[in-house]
Order: structure tokens, then sequence, then C-alpha cells
């Protein structure tokens, strides 16, 4: 993502005025774009993966803590584990 961050920047730099007139590099702009667009998307990706991730571990713990009590129940009760 680094590239991708200063290539928006580079691009801005080389746009501008010259001897010939006005110089927009639009291969430069569209790929730019293009990388915006897939950084963006990568970002979705990413707090997605990650909200899921957060919600897994805590079904986990909830399925723990939930062996635990039938666990102390059965203890309690003078069964074997």
């Amino acid at each position: 993502m680094c590239s991708a961050a200063t290539a928006p920047a580079l691009v801005l730099a080389s746009i501008g005025a010259g001897s010939h007139g006005e110089f927009v590099p639009h291969v430069s702009v569209t790929v730019t774009l293009g990388l915006t667009v897939v950084d963006l998307a990568v970002l979705i990706y990413f707090i997605h993966h990650t909200a899921v991730s957060i919600q897994h571990r805590a079904d986990v713990q909830r399925s723990y803590e939930a062996v635990l009590i039938v666990e102390s129940r059965l203890t309690a009760s003078g069964r074997n584990v």
C-alpha cells in the first residue's frame, strides 16, 4: 500500500504546463485510480475479516464458559467428568 499511497503525489506533481502545452499523464492517472479502488477493497475486506474473527472468538469464549458450567454441575452432582 505504500506505493499506492505515493503514486498519487508523484502523478499530481507531473501534471502541469510544459513547453508544448498542458501535460496530463492519462495512463498514470488511470492506474492510480485503479490502485486506489483496489486499496479500498483490500481495506474493506480487512475490516470485515477482523470483525468476523472477533465474533468467532466471542463464540468460542461463550462455548467454553458453557462447558465449564456443565462440568461444574456434573462435578457438584458427584458424576465423573
